[in-house]
């Protein structure tokens, strides 16, 4: 068999017909849905069955309520494809997208598959959304940080065919201890774990914003919350880098990676969560030896360790809040250009992406 949707569902009654449906328009054979119901206690239970009953492509566990993560790895565990894609139960894929996916995975040679995907409704998308699941087309190359870390790549699972022997010989899993972003960290591990990455630009996937747990939906979108989150993110990411004994070897990528995702943001943060982030950073760096490392970092870069580096147990940062704020501006400027700048005093979108402060 040469594909298996893992297909996660929590009490998705009103849209788990329609994203099952999506996949299997397909009249292919030659791919399987694995739909792990999540301890739903709506009529998800009922469906999934009834589908599974129907279409032989459909196999379906039923799991008390673990969380996406966990309802992901248990999907992965009984999957029986050479790659494995996944679908959220409120998404589905396009016309065309399921055997677009199969035609890919056939001919390719890479360990992980980068698709396109468009956003519904596509008037909700912010423009970082919409260039971050466009697709592109890049033919399969060794892996390199920035394929999963530079400031282009797509972030969402969804978004992916990958190799089954990359999870399940090589170690890689869905961190089942992160509240949000666990997409991104698997997505690390996969590829940091892949002989060769690719892309391409068949849109396959439907991504609906308007539902719970969305990005558009999020009611602590650029909390303190969500900057804790981010940061667990960011340690799951370099501890399993580590492990594998290449968090030294892409230490510049990284470091400018965390700075994008979540420490920028923590720096222009004005509540007690930028003392208590920034600690829990600092920690974090010096473990992995980063301060040390930074010496070949870019200038900017290396500006936002001594930030980090300037916090004391206490909380307080030594360095002088100007300073701070010549640190961050000089990232920012090297990372987006002047016209973000500009953009965002105008009130636009401008073109960052991270935790969203």
């Amino acid at each position: 068999m040469l594909l298996s949707f893992v297909v996660p569902a929590y009490n998705a009654q009103d849209t788990i017909d329609a994203c099952l449906a999506s996949i299997c328009a397909s009249p292919s054979a030659d791919f399987e849905v694995v739909c792990v119901d999540d301890g739903s206690t709506d009529g998800t239970v009922r469906l999934l069955d009834e589908w599974a009953t129907r279409d032989p492509r459909v196999r379906v566990a039923h799991r008390a309520n673990g969380g996406v993560s966990a309802a992901r790895n248990a999907g992965i565990a009984m999957a029986q494809g050479d790659y494995l894609g996944f679908v959220d139960a409120d998404d589905r894929m396009l016309p065309g997208g399921t055997d677009a996916m199969l035609a890919t995975c056939a001919s390719a040679a890479a360990d992980v598959i980068t698709f396109g995907a468009q956003a519904a409704p596509a008037a909700a998308a912010s423009g970082w959304l919409t260039r971050h699941i466009a697709g592109a087309s890049r033919p399969p190359e060794h892996f390199t940080a920035d394929q999963v870390l530079g400031e282009g790549a797509s972030p969402f699972v969804w978004a992916h065919a990958v190799r089954r022997t990359v999870v399940t010989e090589r170690g890689a899993r869905f961190d089942e201890t992160l509240s949000l972003g666990e997409d991104l960290a698997f997505l690390t591990a996969c590829m940091a774990r892949s002989s060769l990455v690719a892309s391409v630009p068949d849109v396959v996937y439907e991504y609906r914003l308007e539902r719970p747990g969305s990005l558009m939906a999020q009611s602590d979108r650029g909390s303190a919350t969500q900057l804790g989150r981010h940061v667990d993110v960011v340690r799951s990411v370099y501890d399993d880098w580590a492990s594998l004994g290449i968090d030294r070897q892409w230490a510049s990528q990284l470091a400018n990676w965390a700075i994008r995702y979540v420490v920028y943001a923590i720096l222009r943060d004005r509540t007690e969560a930028r003392a208590q982030q920034s600690i829990r950073v600092r920690d974090l760096w010096r473990r992995h030896g980063v301060a040390e490392l930074s010496r070949s970092f870019p200038l900017a870069v290396r500006g936002v360790v001594r930030v980090i580096e300037a916090y004391g147990d206490d909380g307080r940062c030594c360095m002088p809040e100007a300073a701070v704020s010549r640190a961050c501006l000089a990232w920012r400027l090297r990372e987006y250009g002047v016209r973000d700048l500009v953009e965002t005093a105008l009130g636009r979108e401008g073109t960052r992406s991270g935790s969203g402060r």
